[in-house]
């Protein structure tokens, strides 16, 4: 699967990768913590339980950009299975949980060739979408996934009922 950039390397992740992913993990998951409601989500310090994240997800593929033998991206996604039932048909989906490219590589097609990669994957398990969830106020997400074809399909609103202390 291993495919080559003129830059990156784009393959699936391996063990020794975990550390780098943590720091870009690390970095994504503050992000959304900043910008989301209050409560929502903890501080990224418990390296254990990422740990542990990443070792349990059977269903979980991730695939991993390196470049110069260092590990400058990521993204993770999860597969999802829904048989039929009153409401809908059944459908088969990778389920993009979470995409970060360090900063010093962004800008060069390495989120692209993340996504590339994880289409080829989708659709070699059979699966009949890519999707993904963005938090509202990650609109820079937001274009990157529209210039690649994603379209509005659902909205989700929460209604916070926890005040933030800090």
């Amino acid at each position: 699967m291993p495919t080559s950039t003129s830059d990156f390397l784009i393959r699936r992740a391996r063990p020794e990768d975990e550390d780098s992913i943590w720091l870009l993990w690390r970095d994504l998951h503050e992000l959304h913590r900043a910008g989301a409601p209050a409560g929502v989500f903890r501080p990224a310090d418990d390296r254990a339980a990422f740990s542990r994240f990443l070792a349990e997800g059977r269903d979980t593929y991730v695939v991993v950009a390196v470049l110069a033998d260092e590990v400058v991206g990521y993204v993770l996604a999860r597969e999802v299975r829904r048989p039929p039932s009153l409401f809908s048909d059944a459908f088969h989906v990778l389920e993009i949980d979470q995409l970060s490219v360090a900063a010093s590589a962004r800008r060069r097609g390495v989120a692209t060739a993340l996504i590339k990669e994880l289409g080829r994957e989708a659709s070699a398990r059979g699966a009949t979408q890519l999707t993904v969830g963005l938090w509202f106020f990650n609109e820079a997400a937001y274009a990157f996934y529209r210039r690649h074809g994603f379209i509005d399909s659902q909205r989700r609103m929460g209604l916070s009922l926890v005040r933030r202390a800090d």
